[in-house]
């Protein structure tokens, strides 16, 4: 197993209340000059459910656990392990989930109790897979008292173009300007565009679809179906 990463705290945002079950925050990357994005969301029975990890400061840790206790951890994909054994180490219940494909390199920094598919699910949490990419992340739907919500990774990104030559790479290689399937993404995850495109279309069919939570960059919450729809269009 690789060396765990301490607790380690980044600059991040103020966590965003989307609704009385779904909470969400961006936070930095070290040395990439892009935002991710942790979501949680509060199961039926209180518990927490938390998909790609970011350490918080102690402020925002505290206000997370008031709201329920961390129960479940979603890694969703090979590269969005960083602060998974932090997770861990502050909470020792927590089950890991991953992609049955990423395993293998999720077991090198954190154990991993299985894949999406054995994940419980309930009223408010419903898997959602997408056909046409090999990393097999899921798409999670959030059902709440808005609607629904769909919580992506890196399939889809919201990231708006950013300063510097850092940003201005970032720019070329497609990861900023807006809702798009990035071209890194059609790269090395996307095996079948037409089959892709066909999940989002789907997906934007959701009935009373008010958000779309991207694994990088910011939350869309107009027009949210036309937003998919019209991603689908350009993958």
């Amino acid at each position: 197993m690789a060396k765990p990463r301490p607790w380690t705290v980044l600059p991040h945002g103020a966590i965003e209340k989307l609704s009385n079950r779904l909470w969400t925050v961006s936070g930095s990357l070290p040395d990439i000059p892009l935002q991710r994005r942790m979501t949680v969301v509060r199961r039926e029975d209180g518990r927490l459910w938390i998909h790609s990890a970011i350490a918080l400061d102690e402020e925002a840790m505290g206000e997370l656990e008031a709201w329920g206790e961390p129960a479940e951890l979603v890694v969703p994909n090979a590269f969005h392990r960083l602060d998974a054994n932090a997770f861990v180490a502050r909470y020792p219940k927590l089950r890991v989930y991953c992609p049955r494909v990423a395993a293998p390199r999720v077991s090198d920094v954190v154990r991993v109790h299985g894949a999406i598919e054995d994940m419980p699910t309930d009223a408010v949490l419903e898997p959602r897979s997408v056909e046409g990419i090999s990393s097999r992340e899921a798409v999670f739907a959030v059902h709440d008292e808005r609607g629904c919500a769909l919580i992506f990774n890196d399939l889809f990104f919201n990231h708006q173009h950013v300063a510097g030559l850092q940003g201005w790479i970032v720019r070329m290689l497609g990861s900023s300007g807006g809702p798009r399937v990035t071209r890194v993404a059609r790269l090395v995850m996307v095996d079948d565009r037409a089959l892709v495109a066909k999940s989002l279309v789907e997906l934007a069919n959701t009935p009373r679809l008010y958000a779309l939570i991207p694994g990088h960059g910011d939350v869309v919450t107009r027009d949210a179906s036309r937003v998919l729809a019209t991603t689908a269009l350009r993958v």
